[in-house]
């Protein structure tokens, strides 16, 4: 029989599986190949989140002092600006000064951490102690403090629950493969792995890059497989590995070092035909929507074909996924109602870039959702839509009242009139405990600009109507869009801040172009004079703006919102700092308690 395997490489909040690989899984196991899936991203994190990997790190990071600084006695000169350094030599006097903090002021905070990093991941495991929020945010922040740790492995990279950045890294191919090459993070973890990995023969390996966090590592592990397995096809697929095809189709040594074939669109149908073609009943040429290399190092692009619609994919099957492991004491399952975006004119957004909008059969999802809840006792949903259609939200709440099914959920909506009081009411009563609003932005000009297609002077109205329902209110902000002037940035941030009533919790956020975004087809008309392209790794465009704010007009504007948000003693958010743990805590008590949580609290 053809097999293949998934894996999902780091980096990834480690709190729940990740939609991607559980859909490409699902489809394969129900066309009727034998798939087994391995979340390396959640294993990163157990792997790195021990007491003895992070002594380690911290000893020889200390260790090291004596060296860099002798080194940087012949480079450093008094009175020499940092920018007249090379980046190299800008990062090893950067390294210098933090490793001198830590050992001068830091060395009995980072060995608290050590000696807790483990028992942190317990409690967070733990179905009682989770629920005190003193013991879950000290958890977390032990969490973070030993991410901060594992980062000094190649300073001046940065971990978190949330993330993996490296801005000194540019991403192009020759730096990428220059990465990829050296003794990095990535590297080391994976020769833990590749045995595991390995040990069973497989046709395809397919590697999930849905996010820019994740592209080191996962290019870092194909490199790894395709020099340690020549007869395995090695593939790339997933969302952010779509936004950047054109990247592939100028390298042509790619598919000798990195992998075999890279997915182009929705990962579920072609994998799967590609399955059929290593089989012998499909030709390479019908493989829709696939980048390859021929015999004569020529790169052929395939076809695209209009993408499987959800009610022809497979109900989530999630065997194999290490539901005990994942760092939250119950499982939120992440499922599709809708893919694509019924709007799709938003300036600034990307999301549904190569995706084609189509709805789930509501009968098909209360199955799915009935399955997961019977099979693996979930009960907690995260619908991962770009928003739910108003239409779309009514008859599933309807349906699910009418099915008797008791399930929690949070999903994105948009704010528009159409979300009435009486459909809230009806999605709190069919389970809906949070909502992520897309508010965006408090100037009126600016939010014309973004062209987000609602009544922006009613955005209050409808955030009324959800938080009399009973819905937690969780709205997306950010600044620094193109022209926008500091007095509107402070608009925005007054929006949010001056309505605690109604905004329960915010997430905060800074503009960033996307390569697909309609702005970035017409920057002339939003006051951008320039467009640099020269990473092309990246899904965002650098930008010259004409007119906007300065970095210390928008570091002024984080300060305000920071001081504003402290002023409104949201304690819960304050302390949770992650919407899935948020939610739990919400499913738990209620939302009114959480919004009245003090740190020493004790609800049970």
């Amino acid at each position: 029989m053809t097999r293949c395997l998934i894996l999902f490489p780091p980096q990834w909040s480690p709190f729940s599986p990740h939609l991607a690989p559980v859909s490409v899984v699902s489809y394969i196991r129900k066309s009727g190949y034998l798939c087994n899936v391995s979340d390396l991203n959640l294993e990163f994190y157990l792997n790195v989140l021990k007491k003895d990997f992070l002594q380690n790190i911290l000893d020889k990071s200390i260790e090291s002092i004596p060296a860099l600084t002798e080194e940087l006695k012949s480079i450093v000169i008094p009175g020499k600006k940092a920018e007249e350094y090379n980046i190299d030599e800008q990062i090893k006097i950067k390294k210098l000064l933090y490793l001198n903090n830590i050992k001068n002021s830091r060395l009995e905070e980072f060995e608290f951490v050590i000696n807790n990093v483990e028992s942190s991941i317990n409690l967070l495991n733990d179905k009682g102690a989770f629920y005190y929020l003193a013991l879950a945010s000290n958890a977390i922040r032990v969490l973070n403090k030993a991410l901060e740790i594992v980062s000094l492995y190649e300073f001046p990279q940065e971990f978190s629950l949330y993330s993996f950045i490296n801005k000194y890294v540019k991403m192009d191919y020759e730096n990428i493969l220059k990465y990829c090459n050296e003794n990095n993070i990535f590297n080391e973890f994976y020769k833990t792995q590749i045995n595991d990995i390995l040990k069973e023969k497989y046709d395809i390996i397919g590697i999930s890059l849905s996010s820019t966090s994740q592209l080191f590592s996962a290019l870092t592990l194909s490199k790894l497989l395709k020099t340690a397995n020549k007869e395995t096809k090695i593939c790339i697929g997933g969302n952010y590995a779509s936004r950047i095809t054109e990247a592939f189709e100028k390298k042509s040594d790619f598919f000798k070092i990195f992998a075999d074939y890279i997915i182009r669109e929705e990962g579920e149908r072609p994998i799967t035909e590609l399955l059929e073609y290593i089989e012998g009943k499909k030709n390479i040429q019908d493989v829709s929507g696939i980048i390859y290399s021929n015999k004569d190092n020529e790169i052929k692009i395939n076809e695209k074909k209009a993408p499987a619609c959800l009610n022809k994919l497979a109900l989530s099957n999630i065997d194999g996924f290490p539901l005990e492991k994942y760092l939250l004491p119950e499982i939120i399952m992440p499922v599709q109602l809708s893919r694509g975006c019924y709007w799709e004119k938003c300036t600034f957004c990307d999301h549904y870039f190569g995706q084609t909008y189509n709805v789930k059969d509501v009968d098909i999802l209360i199955n799915e959702l009935k399955t997961l809840q019977e099979k693996y006792n979930i009960n907690n949903f995260e619908f991962t839509d770009d928003c739910i259609a108003p239409s779309f939200l009514q008859k599933f709440s309807e349906k699910i009242i009418e099915k008797g099914l008791k399930i929690n959920w949070y999903c994105d909506l948009r704010l528009e009139n159409a979300m009435t009081q009486e459909l809230l009411t009806l999605a709190y009563k069919a389970g809906l405990k949070m909502v992520l609003w897309g508010f965006e932005a408090g100037s009126k000009r600016v939010m014309q600009l973004i062209n987000k297609g609602i009544d922006i002077d009613n955005r209050f109205e409808i955030l009324k109507r959800a938080n009399k329902a009973g819905i937690y209110n969780f709205a997306y902000i950010f600044t620094g869009f193109p022209t926008e002037t500091y007095d509107e940035a402070m608009e925005t941030v007054s929006a949010a801040c001056d309505n605690p009533d109604i905004i329960h919790a915010l997430g905060t956020g800074n503009f960033s172009l996307g390569k697909h975004s309609f702005i970035n087809s017409s920057p002339e008309k939003f006051g951008i004079t320039k467009l640099e392209d020269n990473e092309d790794f990246s899904s965002d465009a650098k930008f010259i703006l004409k007119e906007g704010l300065t970095k210390q007009e928008l570091l002024d504007i984080e300060e305000t919102f920071i001081r504003k948000s402290l002023q409104n003693k949201n304690i819960a958010w304050m302390y949770l700092n992650y919407r899935e743990l948020l939610f739990l805590y919400i499913v738990k008590y209620g939302r009114d308690k959480v919004l009245q949580m003090q740190y020493d609290c004790n609800i049970i």
